[in-house]
């Protein structure tokens, strides 16, 4: 049985059904030589924040949004933000808009879709990547940042991150609001950690995970073996 990795414990699964069968748990590939284009919009000279995902309620875009305003508050000022991804469901996008409107935010950007190579360059070119998914955060755009060397700002939910080590992400405990901004406020303060998490998680990316031709190959050779 091959059974994709994507912190969703599909091992646990395994384990219960009983079978003799040998269990190949693989984590999924990255584009380790990406196509980055630049986006065919203005992009802030500044530090930015991109959240890449579905917009949906359970990828919790709206905890960015809070943790934004609790920035400009303390802060004085905005950092701009681009929430990146297909929109999957109309109210929770209504309710964002909702949510910006009333914080008065003017620097945040529902992106709608982008080419991949666009929203490889934004993250690239970010200070941070948010990945706040409520059931696990182990998906492609968190592998994405790892090879990139995007610090990506995530709750290891579900003991989903259990096999990324800390140094090569910004961990929080919970999906507090505040405490993502004091992450954000970490990076900017502290080009050092900021360099640091992006060598570490470069590495691990460049040592442990697979090209997805090379994903591909495995599986492939796994079944011709069975």
């Amino acid at each position: 049985m091959i059974v994709t990795n994507d912190g969703t414990h599909g091992n646990k699964v395994f384990e219960k059904i009983g079978s003799a069968s040998k269990l190949h748990f693989l984590i999924n590939g990255v584009n380790k030589t990406p196509d980055i284009i630049a986006p065919n919009f203005s992009v802030p000279k500044e530090d930015f924040i991109t959240y890449i995902a579905r917009v949906d309620r359970w990828k919790q875009q709206d905890k960015l949004i809070e943790s934004l305003k609790i920035y400009r508050d303390k802060k004085g000022t905005e950092i701009p933000a681009f929430i990146i991804g297909h929109f999957a469901n109309p109210d929770y996008l209504i309710e964002l808009r909702s949510l910006i409107a009333k914080y008065q935010l003017e620097k945040v950007e529902l992106t709608g879709p982008l080419p991949m190579a666009e929203a490889a360059w934004l993250m690239k070119h970010s200070l941070a990547t948010l990945s706040l998914y409520h059931t696990s955060n182990l998906g492609n755009v968190f592998l994405e940042a790892l090879s990139i060397g995007t610090p990506a700002i995530a709750v290891n939910c579900n003991d989903s991150l259990a096999t990324i080590p800390e140094d090569c992400y910004c961990s929080l405990s919970d999906y507090d609001a505040e405490a993502i901004c004091n992450k954000i406020i970490v990076l900017l303060n502290d080009e050092e950690k900021k360099v640091m998490i992006s060598k570490n998680s470069k590495v691990y990316a460049e040592s442990k995970l697979l090209s997805w031709d090379e994903r591909v190959k495995l599986e492939i050779d796994l079944l011709k073996s069975a």
